[in-house]
């Protein structure tokens, strides 16, 4: 169960915090919970964030709410840690020059509008997440800057044919263990390749964030 937690919290996205994040909190203490070069993260961008991880996992089978304290602490740890992760990066893209114009916003609203089944169910949705129109176009910014950056900084990335067949290997010893159908290398080479070649992303943007954070005065105050 830990280990399905933590695992599952690296792949989720920036968007995890918009739409999908209630802020709903019923803590009346907004005292800042970590900060990074004095920039303040508050109690309730952390408890937002938090909720809409344990969501999540939920939505996807995952009881959390029933926990051990260990793997409690360190969920919380990790929603913390993408806090301030996203705020440095934030950071570093307004630094580096990086900008976000308007009609980008606007093509990303109309791109997340369109899962919606009508505005209605769109308007409910901003509701539900006490959020305005303005306020989302906000957190879309947001994301797009940090996405600017890191596709800047990583750039185009590219696998090796070893390194495809050897997730192929890993996927094949799966399959078997599960008692699972094999399919054909070919007949998932693609699906394999943009595995391999987000996996190295990550790593990689896993990189420039930890030598990011050398660079910035983080204090968490939990």
């Amino acid at each position: 169960m830990k280990k399905r937690i933590l695992m599952g919290f690296l792949v989720l996205g920036l968007s995890v915090m918009i739409l999908g994040a209630c802020n709903n909190s019923s803590s009346t203490d907004n005292d800042p919970v970590a900060t990074v070069d004095g920039e303040e993260i508050t109690r309730t961008d952390y408890e937002t964030l938090l909720q809409s991880v344990k969501e999540n996992y939920t939505a996807r089978g995952i009881d959390t709410e029933n926990l051990d304290d260990e793997t409690k602490k360190q969920l919380e740890e990790q929603v913390i840690n993408q806090l301030v992760n996203t705020k440095i990066l934030l950071q570093a893209a307004k630094a580096e020059g990086i900008t976000v114009e308007q009609e980008e916003i606007d093509q990303s609203l109309a791109d997340m509008k369109a899962n919606f089944e009508g505005d209605q169910a769109y308007q409910d949705a901003l509701e539900k997440n006490k959020l305005t129109e303005e306020s989302l176009k906000g957190k879309i910014q947001e994301e797009l800057y940090i996405t600017k950056y890191i596709d800047q900084r990583v750039g185009e990335v590219e696998v090796s044919e070893d390194e495809v067949k050897k997730l192929y290997d890993e996927y094949k010893l799966s399959a078997v263990t599960n008692q699972q159908e094999v399919q054909e290398y070919e007949e998932i080479k693609e699906i394999l390749e943009q595995q391999a070649v987000s996996q190295k992303k990550q790593e990689k943007v896993s990189e420039m964030i930890e030598t990011l954070r050398e660079e910035h005065d983080i204090k968490v105050l939990l």
